[in-house]
């Protein structure tokens, strides 16, 4: 009787470790890549679901990513989450993304009125006070534009270029109640040369899908698209 008993202990312990000991790699390999690539987030979290068998072939059933405060590109996000199935890892020691391939999944972004602020900030807006709403982005601050300097209010909508990069487009900007023709006020500024926010970097293969702007936040949600190599 007690030899029945420990055996089923032991074929529970095993069955344990037959999942617990993969997903444990998984996610100390994903968290190294994450850190490797994007630095330390404020917080990580990574959820696996996953067998030896799929593990030894180099396969993850299922692979959650969860991070806040990290740095992409020119604005720092706020929370980044992604969720992926059939998710296929790179080698031991091969360098790069930990992650090589996802057959689906979808992923989403968030930037935060004070991430916006600082990246005013960057281009030259003092003291910016940024507004989020769904018709778009206002700012006031201070800004010296050439020969004019004063009191600023500028307004501007996100597009999405290439898939994978997020653009900020200054629409209006006013300097001392004059209005800048828009090409200048986006020469002035210099924002909308450079993607604010680019997905390339991430350790998951993503497409943005759309850009919503809520009260307070802007959210990115991307698709997982086939291969990062």
């Amino acid at each position: 009787m007690h030899r029945a008993v420990w055996w089923l202990i032991g074929i529970a312990a095993l069955a344990s470790l037959w999942s617990w000991v993969p997903s444990a790699f998984v996610r100390y390999q994903v968290a190294a890549s994450i850190r490797a690539q994007l630095g330390t987030p404020g917080q990580l979290t990574i959820r696996v679901r996953t067998t030896a068998w799929s593990f030894a072939r180099g396969r993850v059933d299922h692979l959650e990513i969860e991070a806040r405060d990290l740095s992409l590109s020119q604005v720092s996000v706020r929370r980044f989450r992604a969720s992926m199935t059939g998710v296929e890892m790179a080698g031991p020691g091969q360098g790069g993304p930990a992650i090589r391939s996802a057959e689906s999944g979808n992923a989403e972004l968030e930037i935060g009125q004070p991430d916006l602020e600082r990246l005013l900030a960057a281009h030259g807006i003092i003291g910016p006070a940024v507004a989020i709403d769904a018709d778009g982005i206002t700012a006031t601050g201070l800004l010296r534009a050439g020969p004019v300097a004063g009191p600023a209010r500028v307004s501007g909508q996100f597009y999405a270029a290439s898939g994978t990069d997020l653009h900020f487009r200054v629409t209006s900007l006013a300097v001392n109640g004059m209005e800048l023709p828009p090409a200048l006020a986006n020469a002035v500024l210099a924002v909308a040369s450079q993607p604010i926010l680019s997905l390339r970097g991430l350790p998951v293969p993503v497409q943005i899908e759309r850009v919503t702007l809520e009260i307070g936040r802007v959210v990115v949600y991307a698709q997982v698209v086939g291969s990062l190599r």
